[in-house]
């Protein structure tokens, strides 16, 4: 089984917008269920104490993938930069990188009025926090999940210790981390975007026989990963056409630079380091 797995839906059976007229835009129609398989860890598994609870609820994540897609290539190039042992050091765990969390929280909130270098320490290790995470903002749960690259050994760490108020587990995961080999990472991103362009093409397909067949349908709209709409005043299959290769495009644009050089480091690693040691010595 592949690292990233996903089951996009037929496109009637996706949750579209709309009322007379139902949108079968680009991301409505990546509708999907999804998960993340790391050796018998499955992320974005949903517990099987949650499904005995809720007998409607899939296994795994029910969202539009394109959210997934969008998210994880723009952290893709970052990822790419490998991160210094010496500072991986401080969120080499889950529970490391909690408890470093919480030492910021309470020295930073406890600053009635923060200096310039104090703001410049919060920023700089929200900074390392933020190095190759995965955006899962749109859940209202925990489901973290990082991506870092240690020299030719990519990393994924993850926190899905989530649950609801009685106590029943809302993720099958729990927390931990799995590693493979760098190169071995790239070739599943590639493979994830053979497999999802070739079934996306489908999608396009029956979307296009809907919008030429059945006036309840419409694509006029580009949804933007913040949730807006872009309404666009071509016909819809011109539109709906024009995004999918521009989405193909982008993602493929990303993956081929990340593989063909190693981007530049955005982070000042030493800085950031400095700041690390004034919290921990600041907070005894």
């Amino acid at each position: 089984m592949s690292l990233f797995n996903f089951r996009l839906k037929p496109v009637k059976q996706c949750a579209l917008p709309g009322g007379e007229k139902k949108s079968v835009a680009w991301f409505w129609i990546t509708d999907s269920e999804y998960f993340l398989k790391l050796d018998g860890v499955k992320l974005f598994e949903n517990s099987r104490e949650s499904r005995r609870k809720y007998p409607n609820q899939p296994q795994y994540l029910d969202y539009q993938y394109s959210r997934f897609l969008e998210d994880f290539f723009d952290i893709l190039p970052f990822v790419a930069v490998p991160i210094p042992s010496d500072i991986f050091h401080y969120i080499d765990t889950a529970d490391k990188q909690e408890h470093l969390a919480e030492t910021l929280d309470m020295w930073y909130n406890g600053i009635a009025d923060p200096t310039d270098e104090q703001e410049a320490i919060e920023s700089d290790i929200r900074k390392l926090f933020w190095t190759g995470r995965l955006d899962a903002g749109f859940l209202v749960v925990r489901a973290r999940c990082c991506f870092y690259r240690l020299g030719d050994i990519m990393r994924i760490q993850y926190d899905f210790r989530s649950v609801e108020e009685d106590g029943t587990p809302v993720w099958s995961a729990e927390c931990g981390e799995y590693e493979l080999p760098w190169q071995t990472f790239i070739d599943e991103v590639e493979d994830l975007l053979v497999r999802f362009f070739r079934d996306m093409d489908k999608q396009i397909d029956e979307a296009v026989e809907l919008l030429k067949n059945d006036e309840s349908y419409t694509a006029y709209e580009i949804v933007m990963k913040d949730g807006s709409v872009e309404h666009n005043n071509e016909l819809g299959i011109d539109c709906l056409l024009k995004e999918h290769d521009r989405r193909k495009q982008r993602f493929w644009d990303i993956l081929n630079a990340v593989k063909e050089n190693i981007p530049d480091d955005p982070n000042d690693w030493e800085k950031i380091k400095k700041s690390v040691k004034f919290l921990l010595a600041a907070s005894g």
